[in-house]
């Protein structure tokens, strides 16, 4: 009899640490530009690296790690467009900024969840950018 709880509890406790190891994930945005875009400001609240590359278009990538929370959770807060990136036009200029919305520290039951959120922005070459005062990372 006493077998099986102990087997039942080694299992709780593996399972435990499963659902709360550290989760990452990427993805990517990808946002088309005019023929007269020649600048671009990036106003982005998270770490951003800026790579300028030969594409037509801006990429941002996403690098989302966090610990402390289970799969379901982060899923839920990507799916809510916490790091979503949005576009503006302006006559030959492209505004990118993070969705408006508020950014509290996330808590689940376990407690604070850490999270570690660096984006990267590709940049075509003949663009010319402006990071509206934000501290950028590196430029490369």
């Amino acid at each position: 009899m006493r077998m099986p709880i102990m087997a039942v509890l080694f299992v709780f406790i593996c399972s435990i640490n499963v659902l709360l190891a550290q989760r990452a994930t990427t993805y990517h945005q990808t946002f088309p530009l005019q023929q007269t875009t020649s600048s671009a400001i990036i106003d982005i609240s998270y770490p951003f690296v800026i790579e300028q590359w030969v594409g037509d278009n801006i990429m941002v990538e996403t690098n989302i790690k966090m610990k402390n929370i289970s799969r379901q959770t982060m899923d839920f807060f990507i799916r809510q467009g916490r790091y979503d990136v949005l576009q503006t036009d302006y006559n030959g200029i492209v505004k990118l900024e993070m969705r408006p919305m508020p950014r509290k520290t996330i808590t689940t039951r376990y407690g604070a969840c850490e999270e570690d959120v660096l984006l990267k922005v590709y940049v075509p070459t003949h663009v010319t950018v402006s990071t509206a005062g934000r501290k950028v990372l590196a430029l490369k």
